[in-house]
């Protein structure tokens, strides 16, 4: 069963465009692709070889037979050019170490990436690396995912759109309050489960106050 987040990350490439997989795991987005009649070429990497071999396994399961796999880590050694690069369920480092290896690579690219903590750690390095968030959207699937779309040039977020993403801010979809009005409850269980002369007590409480504000 293909996840939410798969069929996220596939709403948001163009039928026509030549997409680049990085560490695609088991091929789910190449596969789904394909089967909801995706006609540009795709290419995958893997780190390892396990993981390559599933990915061609499930690609072969699903009679898909012109998607490539390389082995190599990130965008070293990809001789194909893609219009998109999907960077999914990997870390903050991992990424920006992908994209630090090889930056020609990304040059009139654009950029899906999916990192499942320090989002806002990701926006920051963005700014200060010549790059600018296009668009942004958050779903949840099992738990909330913060999908960004990126390409190079210039962009100047306060903190608060580090934190919170400056479209997702503007957006203010449903999902995005409800994962943040679960966020105060979480905060204020942990804060009322603390006595009154915790050193935390009041970090706590301007986060609470932080996203209320932003949810007002």
């Amino acid at each position: 069963m293909i996840s939410r987040r798969i069929k996220t990350l596939a709403s948001l490439i163009d039928r026509e465009e030549r997409v680049l997989d990085v560490g695609c795991d088991h091929a789910f987005l190449a596969v789904w692709l394909k089967k909801n009649g995706h006609s540009g070429p795709i290419a995958c990497t893997e780190l390892r070889e396990g993981p390559r071999q599933n990915a061609l396994r499930n690609l072969q399961e699903n009679g898909i037979e012109d998607v490539q796999v390389w082995l190599t880590y990130g965008v070293e050694n990809v001789d194909f050019d893609a219009d998109v690069i999907v960077m999914a369920g990997m870390g903050f480092t991992t990424v920006t170490k992908i994209i630090s290896g090889r930056p020609e690579y990304f040059e009139g690219k654009r950029m899906i990436i999916q990192i499942n903590t320090e989002v806002d750690k990701l926006r920051r390095w963005l700014m200060d690396n010549g790059f600018r968030i296009d668009d942004e959207t958050i779903i949840r699937d099992y738990k909330y995912y913060e999908i960004l779309t990126v390409s190079i040039g210039e962009m100047q977020l306060d903190e608060q759109q580090i934190r919170f993403g400056p479209c997702l801010l503007q957006q203010k979809s449903d999902v995005f309050v409800e994962c943040y009005t679960k966020r105060i409850a979480k905060l204020e269980t942990i804060r009322d489960s603390l006595p009154e002369n915790h050193p935390d007590l009041s970090r706590i409480q301007e986060q609470i106050n932080e996203i209320k504000k932003v949810l007002n």
